[in-house]
């Protein structure tokens, strides 16, 4: 297979989703690790302050929603390095390789898209919070490049789709 599948619509089509996905995931594990908001959830004192916010009526978002946009940004910049590479080696164009590589790149797109949505959305309710340290000090929350990110990840989920739909297109490839 080799060079002659990376000539191929759908080869150059899974090089740009594994430099899509490694941009998704350096913004997004930096919009994550380097916010304060994942240090919050470390105490429970800070967590009991949470959930007397949520008895008033606040808007929280649960921390599963930003748990759940890392491990997908995560799984599948690993996944798509791996189908990468099974296509080079095994025919990935005809038969029933060429459905599953169809079925993957759809699903891929449809939780990259959730995570995304996911993501911005507490990103917002994050940034309607009026949180501060004890010592009254601001906290880094990264709202900002957190709706980035989740930005970011919806285009790289519709790059999935049309690699999706261009691999469903593509003929035979190599004999």
């Amino acid at each position: 297979m080799g060079s002659e599948y990376i000539r191929s619509f759908a080869g150059r089509g899974k090089v740009v989703l594994i430099v899509t996905s490694m941009i998704v995931l350096l913004v997004g594990l930096h919009s994550q690790l380097d916010s304060h908001w994942k240090r919050w959830h470390e105490s429970e004192y800070n967590l009991a302050i949470l959930d007397s916010m949520k008895a008033k009526g606040y808007s929280v978002p649960a921390y599963s929603m930003e748990v759940y946009f890392v491990t997908i940004i995560q799984v599948f910049s690993i996944l798509t390095l791996i189908n990468f590479g099974v296509s080079m080696i095994i025919n990935t164009t005809a038969g029933i390789l060429k459905y599953i590589d169809i079925g993957y790149h759809i699903v891929a797109a449809l939780l990259l898209l959730i995570a995304g949505i996911v993501y911005i959305i507490s990103a917002k309710q994050i940034g309607n919070l009026s949180l501060s340290w004890i010592d009254k000090s601001d906290m880094k929350l990264r709202v900002g490049l957190k709706i980035f990110a989740g930005s970011v990840t919806i285009i790289h989920s519709i790059v999935y789709g049309v690699v999706a739909f261009v691999i469903a297109k593509e003929s035979h490839v190599v004999p």
